[in-house]
């Protein structure tokens, strides 16, 4: 039910969240009030883009790989507490007791999106994350229309590490689109899935502890931010474009 809710959510966010992408950058995620902030970042391998990049460019049959990159918010950065869980000031980040330790994730896209990718469980975990006993890539769920998204995906470090104070990358893999029927923008969306993660500031003196009731709640402790995906014209798109173009200038010539 709190998932049924979430994605309500993103619906009528979901136009708010296209138009300010491109400002969405680490400077101003840091500043906001989660303790820790997530990213999903992509590349379109098919077009031979090399750069992870927030907003991405798509046509239909290509792979998109990509990347999770996550860090903790700022030194100052005032998370205001939520139900079961105090407010905290962050006054000190310290290697490797701050930062986080476990993660709980699905990746997921609405239906009713024009662009539609094919998300499959194929995560990797760079950097240590893969270090906690229950990893998981997580499980394919349909989302009824031929796609997959995934839910329980599971990162995290070795007992008593925390990593993250600075962006990097949590997780990669990679999506193919299958259909684009508009021209709007898609998101490719991240949220918190069940089960605890855990986190650290101050030194690690001061931990908490995400959970589906949290981040679905009014002050969750992460921020999570979409790929956006955009289409870009098929060859014979192009083609017919040239055709057309050709044609007017030469009637423009017999004229």
């Amino acid at each position: 039910m709190s998932h049924l809710l979430s994605d309500r959510r993103f619906k009528v966010l979901a136009g708010a969240v296209v138009a300010t992408a491109a400002a969405s950058q680490w400077t101003s995620m840091a500043d906001a009030s989660p303790l820790f902030n997530v990213q999903l970042l992509g590349r379109d391998v098919t077009q031979g883009q090399t750069a992870f990049s927030p907003t991405v460019g798509v046509a239909v049959g290509d792979v998109v790989e990509y990347q999770l990159v996550g860090n903790t918010s700022p030194i100052g950065t005032v998370y205001p507490g939520s139900t079961g869980a105090a407010a905290i000031t962050i006054t000190s980040l310290t290697s490797p007791v701050d930062g986080a330790n476990s993660l709980r994730f699905d990746q997921f896209e609405l239906a009713s999106q024009d662009i539609q990718v094919n998300i499959p469980n194929n995560a990797g975990f760079p950097n240590g994350w893969s270090n906690v006993l229950d990893v998981s890539p997580g499980q394919t769920v349909p989302r009824g229309n031929g796609n997959a998204d995934v839910t329980g995906i599971r990162a995290g470090q070795a007992t008593g590490q925390f990593r993250g104070i600075s962006p990097e990358v949590i997780m990669t893999g990679s999506m193919t689109v299958t259909s684009s029927s508009g021209t709007n923008p898609s998101l490719v969306n991240i949220r918190w899935s069940s089960g605890n993660g855990s986190l650290h500031v101050n030194g690690g003196g001061l931990g908490r502890f995400p959970t589906l009731t949290s981040e679905n709640g009014t002050a969750p402790m992460l921020s999570y931010a979409p790929l956006t995906l955009t289409p870009v014209p098929e060859p014979t798109s192009l083609s017919l474009l040239g055709l057309a173009g050709l044609g007017l200038l030469a009637r423009r010539r017999k004229a």
